[in-house]
């Protein structure tokens, strides 16, 4: 991937899964100078550039969406995540939750506990990633959140507003793997999603692996980018 947005390697440490943000077992961490690239392409492909809905129907312990609210949350009023698994949706919520002042300073009363208790660096190094997270917070536009248990391959979601970005990186590799019944899990997947999608105005970003082909006839394709093993596909309803 040429970056086009996210040209300096910026520090994303206060952002690492496991520091400030928890990791969800099971789940990968998504790199989040990439992620921030996928959100800047989706944004420029629209019309509308604020108050943004985002969605990610495979969210896991919801580290993508996070990242995205902290870095692009002028851009964004409302984060949804949902997944399979009830134990990472858990995490997810906490996660979440970080962009709020009241998650924040729950997550900081925590760490603090933690660094009176056993005084490691990592627990002090996490607190001064709180402060400077909470500096990012304050340029946020208080979005509504909400984290929910689904299978996205079996229906559409139960979320009460229309989607303008979809941002997900599919399951894939040895350490995650779809949990449906489903034959043809990406295609009922976006079946399902354009029908919450924001059909005049609004772009999907999918992570598969390169080998994976995704189309689907209500969809066109917008452009496909390639990074290392990772493959991110967009797509716009016709």
């Amino acid at each position: 991937m040429n970056y086009k947005y996210e040209t300096e390697n910026k520090d994303y440490r206060d952002l690492a899964s496991g520091r400030v943000l928890l990791n969800a077992k099971k789940t990968t961490a998504f790199p989040i100078r990439m992620a921030s690239e996928i959100m800047q392409h989706c944004i420029a492909s629209l019309e509308k550039k604020e108050s943004l809905t985002l969605y990610d129907p495979c969210c896991g312990g919801a580290h993508l969406l996070t990242a995205m609210g902290f870095i692009h949350g002028k851009a964004i009023k409302s984060i949804y995540g949902s997944d399979f698994d009830r134990d990472v949706i858990e995490v997810a919520t906490t996660n979440l939750s970080l962009l709020t002042d009241d998650g924040l300073i729950k997550r900081e009363n925590q760490l603090s506990s933690l660094f009176d208790a056993y005084a490691k660096e990592s627990h002090k190094e996490a607190l001064e990633s709180v402060e400077r997270l909470r500096s990012m917070s304050a340029q946020m536009t208080s979005p509504t959140i909400s984290s929910f248990t689904w299978d996205i391959t079996s229906g559409p979601p139960p979320v009460n507003e229309k989607a303008d970005i979809v941002i997900t990186d599919i399951p894939y590799g040895n350490t995650v793997g779809w949990q449906t019944m489903s034959s043809a899990p990406v295609q009922d997947l976006l079946g399902h999603l354009e029908l919450i999608m924001n059909k005049e105005d609004s772009i999907i970003a999918i992570v598969s692996e390169k080998k994976e082909t995704i189309t689907h006839d209500r969809f066109e394709k917008v452009k496909t980018m390639k990074h290392g093993k990772r493959k991110v596909t967009m797509l716009k309803p016709k």
